[in-house]
């Protein structure tokens, strides 16, 4: 599990500090030391920073991602996690990643001294950095020498989808059930029973529910079609009664042709859009 500071919130692994050197002039740009701080100047610097960085450079931008919003005043919150979002990027170009950065990732994750914003974005990178770090097929070696870094993402993950109240849960949900269809270290039926538990309950927030019944969706979830029946017809707006309705589509049977076709053609447009999607999907699975 990722360490924990006296407050008992998640701290990152050291990020390792290089030794002497100078920034190079696109890291420079990137860090805010040029003649621009905006953030257009930072955020172009760091897209166009190659993928063989220099580690003065590596750890600088490692560096950028552990500073705070609350501890900043210059930016908004979205410009701010911008920035931290292109570092990201910059660093999953390299052609060597990081040592440990999927630690740093998870860990900040569980950070709540971070905003909930960027701990989202966090978690969103996890699947993106498993992938790069252990493309599949997986070599059994290389996971027994990132042992304790896969465990860490692993424990970000669980942590993540228990924390209904905000939109991380499904965050996390979405990229495990990635990962799932390809790794060995994540069981679907498992990553299916949890997005129904999600999907299901009414003190989660909507983000988090939108996402965990695409899982299901996706996942082929019988289970949950009584539960994206009742929300598809219930007289409510909503990212969450769409995302019930394309589940039809995914999850449906025969007796759902009937409902979809008369939401189709209703007076809502973002759910006649929805419902006509969900009746072509349906009726190809069923074969009509």
């Amino acid at each position: 599990m990722p360490a924990q500071g006296a407050d008992g919130a998640a701290t990152a692994p050291p990020v390792p500090q290089a030794v002497g050197g100078a920034l190079s002039p696109g890291v420079a740009a990137a860090m805010g030391r040029s003649e621009s701080r905006s953030i257009f100047a930072r955020s172009s610097a760091l897209r166009g920073l190659g993928p063989e960085l220099g580690t003065v450079d590596v750890a600088a931008l490692r560096g950028l991602l552990a500073e705070r919003f609350a501890e900043q005043s210059e930016y908004n919150r979205l410009g701010f996690n911008a920035i931290k979002n292109d570092a990201v990027n910059a660093l999953l170009r390299q052609k060597a990643l990081p040592a440990g950065f999927g630690g740093e990732l998870a860990a900040m994750a569980l950070d709540e001294r971070h905003d909930a914003l960027w701990r989202d974005y966090c978690v969103q990178y996890l699947a993106l950095y498993w992938r790069r770090r252990w493309p599949p097929p997986e070599a059994s070696a290389a996971h027994d020498a990132h042992r304790s870094e896969r465990a860490a993402i692993l424990d970000a993950y669980a942590r993540s989808v228990s924390e209904r109240d905000k939109p991380v849960a499904g965050t996390a949900l979405l990229g495990i059930y990635s990962l799932s269809r390809d790794y060995r270290d994540f069981n679907p039926q498992r990553v299916g029973a949890l997005a129904l538990h999600v999907a299901e309950d009414p003190a989660a927030c909507e983000p988090a529910r939108v996402s965990a019944l695409q899982v299901c969706a996706q996942a082929g979830i019988a289970d949950a079609l009584p539960l994206a029946r009742r929300l598809a017809l219930a007289n409510r707006q909503g990212q969450l009664r769409l995302s019930a309705v394309a589940a039809l589509g995914f999850l449906g049977e025969a007796q759902d042709e009937a409902p979809l076709a008369a939401l189709a053609g209703g007076g809502d447009g973002r759910i006649r859009t929805a419902a006509g999607a969900a009746l072509r999907r349906l009726e190809t699975r069923i074969g009509h």
